[in-house]
């Protein structure tokens, strides 16, 4: 072959490596017009490699730079690149049982598909008969020296190397059977009936139920039966044009319910002898028993965290409407119900007024009325919920009850056929019982919001009665006195008493304003009693005269129980009272501080102070420390004569 033609069919090689999918799938399209994929590869790379081999051979005659000659009678057909190919593809078919004239039949079928690809590229002419040429001649060779190769075995040789070949495909058909028995995972071999035609060891074990024999390559005896539970998805697999597919399934087995990944994935069988389906079951039972143990476990801290975020909101004094918020959202998202509303029971009216609803929507409040049908606080079951039309298909109704009296109701529902399941209503439980601590925590809270008011302002009219019947007393003594003065013409001693009565009944009108002050500033509301404090001192100066000086944070607002609030208004009236009364004093300093984990306050004057010990049984400052003891708080009181006094308090802040 000389060079120029050797570089020219360069390009034909090029052509046909580009081009192997186009003539394999040509090569097989005849093949099975033809009939000849009855006895040949059912896998699609082992016709590739034929082609790949081919092309291959077809290299090697081109770079060896030998020319295909036309063949003449002296030949002997084992020389040549070609005739070597030949030699070994004979002894590759002979022994898997294909005779001379079915491979040489297939061979015309490879030598058009070839021939196919030059003649549909349009080539010039020339350059069209020079590939078309090297194609007849290399063929021509091969399909000669195969012939002459394959007649060269004599019978004796023959018989011998097909028992050979036969213990060899024997070894290799027993190790894939071998394989497939020994997989882990069941695998099931389904006809194009979608009939079982073969399965695993481990399928036989698993499916005892089914009558299915292990070893059913040997059994011989097909199976009439497919599984039922996978009959509308085999068939919906075979009707669809898919490959592969996946479901999963719980199917009943010898060893119980088990949850199996079902891969559907059709025969890989080019040659279409062998239509069917392998059915590959992965057993996920204890992974998706791992997944909901792991979950539940999640679901379970969720919700003693949400309880446990709830009580402590309950024990730092929250806002009641916040918790019951929060008390839904956390409903809402525990047990995923499509609707959840909340009501509170007014007695005095028989009716519900729902003031909650949680949905697809968010969470929301509202203010509609729902009035109970008769009967329905007792039911148990039912199929409605409040403002909305629709019936639930499941529906929980939480009564709020305490002392067997209802406080409130809560209905969660439904519209899916899912049953609240046991956890589910164990979590709906607890959360109810939350909300009624919330509303009986807030009605505890009015009542002894209520009580503290009511017992500071009895104690108040009582100091009042008190404080004016002396003085009243003291001024009946004194009209007697200047009676008896006038009467007598004594005037120096006349006016002398004068003036101390007008002392007197300053005196009586200054406690009387310290007195209403006190009552307007009892009790603060929303944790402002800094501005109480400090519009009570602003006024206390006002009053009295005292120069006053306040010093508080830029952000007035503290968090103080009730009661400590309460105290901590007594307390600093009690402590200016005795500036007033006692000190003499020309200003006071008092300063107002949240530190984060209390609140302080501490009020110091220019008076002339007093020796403590000889202040022991004075009631004012004995009440002063019973209020900050009463609320576990603490009182530190410095004085020294002629130098003033200093009073610290500090009282601890509600969600301590």
């Amino acid at each position: 072959m000389t060079a120029p033609v050797a570089q020219s069919l360069n390009s034909l090689m090029t052509l046909v490596a580009h081009n192997e999918d186009w003539i394999l799938r040509r090569v097989i399209d005849y093949a099975k017009v033809h009939e000849y994929t009855r006895y040949t590869s059912t896998l699609i790379e082992a016709w590739r490699i034929s082609i790949a081999s081919l092309n291959v051979a077809m290299l090697q005659v081109l770079s060896s730079s030998e020319e295909i000659l036309q063949p003449s009678l002296d030949d002997s057909f084992k020389q040549t690149v070609i005739d070597q190919f030949s030699i070994a593809e004979v002894r590759k078919h002979r022994a898997r049982g294909v005779t001379l004239g079915m491979f040489l039949g297939l061979v015309k079928y490879y030598r058009r598909g070839y021939n196919d690809l030059v003649r549909e590229q349009h080539l010039p002419a020339a350059v069209e008969r020079e590939y078309l040429d090297f194609l007849e001649r290399f063929f021509d060779r091969f399909e000669i020296g195969y012939s002459v190769e394959w007649n060269a075995l004599n019978a004796d040789e023959s018989v011998k190397e097909l028992q050979d070949q036969n213990r060899v495909l024997t070894n290799e058909k027993n190790k894939y059977l071998t394989i497939f028995e020994s997989l882990y995972d069941p695998v099931i071999l389904l006809d194009r009936g979608n009939l079982i035609e073969n399965v695993n060891q481990a399928a036989a074990e698993l499916f005892q139920a089914h009558n299915l024999t292990g070893h059913r390559y040997y059994d011989q005896h097909p199976a009439q039966q497919a599984f039922p539970w996978l009959a509308d998805e085999i068939a919906a697999f075979s009707a669809s044009g898919e490959q592969e597919l996946v479901v999963v399934k719980n199917l009943e087995t010898a060893q119980g319910q088990r949850h199996f990944q079902v891969k559907m994935k059709r025969m890989q069988d080019v040659s279409e002898k062998y239509w069917g389906t392998v059915l590959i079951l992965n057993d996920l039972t204890e992974r998706i028993k791992k997944e909901e143990a792991l979950t539940l476990n999640r679901a379970i801290l969720r919700w003693v965290n949400t309880l446990v975020g709830l009580s402590q909101r309950l024990s730092s004094g929250a806002d009641t409407e916040d918790v019951l918020l929060e008390a839904m959202s956390a409903l809402y998202e525990l047990t995923e119900p499509d609707v959840a509303v909340m009501g509170m029971w007014e007695a005095e009216s028989g009716h519900f007024r729902l003031k909650y609803r949680a949905g697809a929507g968010g969470l929301e409040k509202t203010e509609h009325i729902h009035v109970p049908t008769p009967g329905e606080l007792e039911a148990a079951a039912t199929r409605c919920i409040p403002g909305f039309a629709q019936d639930f298909d499941q529906v929980l109704s939480l009564p709020l009850k305490t002392n067997e009296q209802p406080v409130g109701r809560l209905w969660v529902g439904r519209t899916q056929p899912r049953p609240f399941n046991a956890s589910e209503k164990v979590v709906l439980e607890s959360l109810a019982h939350q909300m009624l601590i919330a509303i009986e925590h807030a009605r505890l809270t009015e009542q002894i919001q209520s009580g503290a008011v009511v017992a500071e302002r009895a104690r108040l009219s009582r100091e009042m009665h008190d404080g004016l019947a002396q003085i009243l007393g003291f001024l009946s003594l004194q009209m007697q006195s200047l009676e008896s003065l006038v009467s007598q013409g004594k005037l120096d001693e006349t006016q002398a008493e004068l003036r101390r009565a007008r002392e007197r009944i300053r005196d009586a009108q200054a406690e009387v304003r310290e007195n209403i002050l006190n009552l307007r500033t009892v009790l603060s509301k929303n944790g402002e009693v800094v501005p109480f404090l400090c519009e009570y001192i602003a006024q206390f100066g006002e009053q009295t005269g005292i120069q006053t000086h306040v010093q508080c944070a830029d952000n007035p607002r503290t968090s103080l129980s009730p009661v400590c609030e309460v105290q901590l208004v007594r307390i600093m009236q009690e402590a200016l009272a005795n500036v007033r009364q006692h000190a003499r004093a020309e200003n006071v300093w008092v300063s107002l501080a949240d530190n984060g984990t209390g609140f302080e306050v501490e009020i110091r004057d220019d008076g002339v102070g007093f020796v403590e010990r000889s202040a022991e049984r004075r009631f004012g400052l004995k009440s002063m420390r019973e209020r900050t003891e009463s609320v576990h708080g603490e009182l530190l009181i410095d004085s020294t004569p002629g130098r003033g006094t200093r009073i610290r308090l500090r009282v601890p802040r509600s969600d301590t």
